[in-house]
């Protein structure tokens, strides 16, 4: 039987957000012990290459990703300032250079 798993006589199962199969390891009075058996890899899934993580240090965005959104969001607060009327209309474009340059420079901790 496929996906079956002989040692505790059940059927694994897989949800849509699980990697593989697998099924909860169950104690005598049939409830779970928080622990679970995945079904072994077969032969031609385990010689498959896997997907390798690495850091990027981007936090999911290019450094183009990053340099639009900072450069949307400059622009925003320039707009925000002169709806305000903190500046001229006329200076938007001077401020939210200024703006993106800094949010550029600062350093996340």
């Amino acid at each position: 039987m496929e996906h079956y798993c002989e040692i505790h006589k059940t059927k694994f199962f897989k949800t849509p957000n699980m990697k593989g199969f697998a099924h909860p390891i169950l104690d005598a009075d049939s409830n779970s012990t928080g622990k679970w058996c995945n079904e072994p890899k077969s032969e031609a899934q385990a010689s498959q290459p896997q997907k390798q993580w690495t850091p990027s240090g981007y936090k999911g965005k290019s450094p183009e990703e990053l340099d639009l959104s900072r450069r949307s969001y400059a622009l925003s607060y320039a707009k925000d300032l002169a709806v305000a009327g903190i500046i001229a209309v006329k200076d938007i474009p001077r401020q939210a250079t200024e703006f993106s340059n800094w949010l550029k420079e600062a350093k996340v901790e």
